[in-house]
């Protein structure tokens, strides 16, 4: 071996590194810093953009629903708004979101004030209450609801 030893011949390209590891295979304790400069997606079991290790413990604290979070003095809820629909109501969910079916149409804001109206009322809290922070021409929507007083998304969440 020559001077330098093995780490020397390996950086150089002289080998292809310890037996059973293929040439261009991460060594051990460099898992890190690969996953740091975007080389692989994560931790085996847990998908590119799953929710972190600190996101898991909000969502456990609100009951594990994904379109609902807590903070200190409000909740955000991620939504999914069907306009056009027969009645307003919460209708269980469309992947990670709330279904809100809304009973206006998507034209000139009635939907989205329906949509406002109706969270003003589940949750008991005057409309100014309620914001619309994402989504304002979309049907996926991020409503914040500051200071709810009652908590529907808790029976929401039941029949979800």
């Amino acid at each position: 071996m020559p001077p330098g030893g093995e780490l020397a011949q390996r950086a150089s390209g002289g080998t292809n590194g310890p037996p059973g590891r293929p040439k261009g295979a991460v060594p051990p304790g460099g898992e890190l810093a690969q996953r740091a400069s975007g080389g692989t997606p994560g931790p085996p079991g847990r998908p590119k953009g799953a929710v972190p290790p600190g996101g898991e413990l909000a969502q456990r604290a609100s009951g594990g629903s994904p379109w609902l979070r807590e903070y200190p003095g409000s909740l955000v809820l991620a939504l999914h708004v069907q306009p056009g629909a027969g009645r307003t109501e919460a209708a269980g969910t469309h992947g990670d979101l709330l279904k809100i079916r809304l009973a206006a149409q998507p034209v000139d804001g009635k939907a989205n004030a329906e949509l406002l109206r109706f969270l003003a009322e589940a949750f008991g809290v005057p409309l100014r209450q309620v914001a619309i922070e994402r989504g304002e021409t979309s049907r996926q929507k991020v409503v914040r609801i500051v200071a709810p007083r009652a908590r529907p998304d808790r029976e929401w969440e039941r029949r979800a």
